[in-house]
């Protein structure tokens, strides 16, 4: 609104698309403003599809540069690296990275287990409840080998006071995890 509120829909154009895109560029990071940009076509697709206006100006906009590529995925010898690195540090932050790993699970996703969501199934196969999940709605992830020996270790470091499984703080984790990746060479993870 701030910057398109005076605007008619069907007045905006590429080179107003492109001076928002500058401005926000200055204050936000390019991921940021490419979200933004991909919330605001959306909108504008919407109304080409409502009938206000015939084309989009998103459509023609200046690429944005300098995004970091938010997924990397990790080789053998390089999760190798990682663990043993990890293991040194502390065999808990070994098991968390296992974790992550086996689970594919989210760090909100895991660090919001309770002991509540651990549940044996008749046939003894361990599952994990998840219902604060990315997309709201719950889901179930069954445990793998190395998940179950990590729910072992795990009651060893139980916390008074604290039911979730890895009862660690988010800044604990996060430093940890920065010597992890730097003492394995992966600082790029």
């Amino acid at each position: 609104i701030p910057f398109f509120g005076e605007i008619s829909l069907n007045d905006i154009t590429v080179a107003d698309i492109n001076r928002w895109q500058s401005g926000q560029l200055t204050n936000l990071k390019p991921g940021t403003v490419k979200r933004q940009l991909n919330t605001l076509k959306a909108c504008l697709n919407d109304a080409i599809k409502s009938g206000h206006i015939e084309k989009n100006p998103c459509n023609g906009a200046n690429r944005i540069t300098g995004i970091n590529r938010r997924q990397r995925f990790l080789d053998a010898e390089e999760i190798l690296r990682l663990l043993a690195a990890a293991e040194k540090l502390s065999p808990w932050v070994a098991d968390l990275i296992l974790w992550f790993l086996h689970s594919g699970m989210r760090k909100s996703e895991a660090l919001g287990i309770t002991w509540l969501n651990i549940k044996t199934l008749p046939n003894n196969t361990l599952i994990i409840e998840l219902s604060q999940t990315k997309s709201g709605e719950g889901r179930q992830v069954v445990c793998t080998k190395t998940m179950k020996e990590i729910i072992d270790r795990q009651k060893s470091r139980k916390i008074k006071g604290d039911d979730r499984l890895f009862p660690y703080a988010d800044i604990t984790i996060r430093r940890k995890w920065v010597k992890v990746r730097e003492q394995a060479g992966l600082s790029d993870v």
